[in-house]
């Protein structure tokens, strides 16, 4: 099973340190160096893409009192949202302030992306582009190699991109509904 540990020794491996850690934040500079990069780095891709593991939805509660301008209504934000997505079934515009969704609507029900720490939950090659980012973040500290540290960005761009990839072949891809011009005729747009 992987686990937040295992994720920061994979991490370290891609350095080259010859030390390991079994705890985050345990003496020692990896140690410390995990513990100031970890969930950072986490909660940073997890908001990033919507990942299907990290999905959520959620009927939202609304707040006793409204905006004093500009919507109707407020509704209070799921503890656990690190970013929202949409609103299901509404076109109404919204804003987020804090922890809170600012909408006319009367109801919200809400998609959005969750902060995820069960790291069981990860898929395998979630799991290796964190390993990756953590690695390059933490490279120059632990490993002062410059050379290493480009490296593992540019090893990190490349399965961070197939992870979106491969997490978006999952599921019935969402309607694209086109608003623009549908017929192209002579190289112009009608």
């Amino acid at each position: 099973m992987t686990t937040d540990v295992g994720i920061c020794n994979l991490a370290l491996s891609k350095i080259g340190s010859e030390n390991r850690i079994s705890a985050i934040g345990e003496d020692g500079r990896e140690g410390e160096q995990c513990e100031l990069f970890y969930e950072h780095t986490r909660d940073h891709l997890l908001s990033g893409h919507p990942w299907n593991f990290a999905m959520g939805r959620a009927a939202l509660s609304q707040d006793a009192t409204s905006p004093p301008f500009e919507f109707n209504n407020q509704f209070l934000l799921p503890a656990d949202c690190l970013r929202v997505w949409k609103l299901y079934n509404d076109d109404n515009t919204f804003k987020v302030e804090g922890d809170k969704l600012l909408t006319d609507s009367s109801s919200v029900n809400l998609i959005y992306i969750k902060k995820v720490t069960d790291t069981s939950l990860f898929p395998p090659l979630f799991v290796e582009t964190i390993a990756t980012r953590l690695a390059a973040e933490m490279c120059d500290v632990i490993a002062s190699d410059e050379t290493r540290t480009q490296r593992l960005f540019a090893e990190f761009s490349d399965k961070h991109r197939e992870a979106k990839r491969r997490d978006g072949q999952e599921g019935t891809p969402d309607k694209v509904i086109s608003t623009g011009p549908t017929d192209f005729k002579n190289g112009f747009w009608k």
